[in-house]
């Protein structure tokens, strides 16, 4: 997350706590125009934290202990709260124990890919986006690209999810392992990984 900007006045070493921090978080500070947007995330955040035993220990580094209990407990307290935090800050300070973390932590930024999409094969729409085959298992090795896609050896069975309007778009949806269909209706879905066909990635642009 960016840092929020020092206002004018007050000394730099405040900027190191994590109170500090707090209270001066705002939706634009991380790119959004308001909390609300944090939504979807949670709700996502959410589904597979109560995946989880209540118990276990989520985090575990000195200063931080959390079991995945509650880490659920803080989503849906920060949940709640969404529509209040534009125009009360505070809740942020006043709702949550917020701990400095000097070093160790990673972010990976994530690419969720928009594809145009149809349920129903017509002009435009060619390319199918498959469902996970019932006999394809984990580990063993599948039809290769090639023939899934030119040979076409899983068509016809029933497994289209979807098709696309681009078969590009196809193949990044299938590498980032996740995204959303824009249908031709106006609607839109989210689509998960699913499995693999146990052959080695190769790589586009090492190509």
């Amino acid at each position: 997350m960016p840092e929020p900007e020092i206002p004018p006045g007050v000394p730099v070493n405040l900027k190191e706590t994590p109170e500090f921090f707090a209270q001066n978080l705002t939706p634009q500070d991380q790119r959004m125009k308001s909390w609300r947007e944090l939504e979807p995330s949670i709700s996502k955040s959410l589904e597979y934290v109560r995946e989880k035993p209540k118990s276990a220990k989520a985090i575990q580094r000195r200063g931080l202990t959390m079991t995945w209990g509650e880490m659920e407990k803080t989503l849906v307290r920060l949940q709640s709260l969404l529509p209040r935090l534009d125009a009360e800050p505070d809740l942020f300070s006043s709702n949550f124990e917020w701990i400095p973390i000097k070093s160790g932590i990673m972010y990976s930024g994530y690419y969720s890919p928009v594809v145009k999409a149809s349920y129903k094969r017509k002009k435009g729409y060619n390319h199918p986006i498959y469902r996970r085959p019932p006999e394809l298992r984990d580990g063993n090795k599948y039809f290769t690209r090639r023939e899934i896609e030119a040979e076409q050896k899983i068509a016809n069975r029933g497994l289209e999810l979807a098709w696309a309007a681009d078969q590009v778009d196809v193949f990044f949806l299938e590498i980032q392992g996740s995204g959303c269909l824009l249908l031709d209706d106006g609607s839109q879905i989210c689509i998960n990984y699913a499995g693999q066909n146990g052959h080695k990635y190769k790589s586009s642009g090492k190509i």
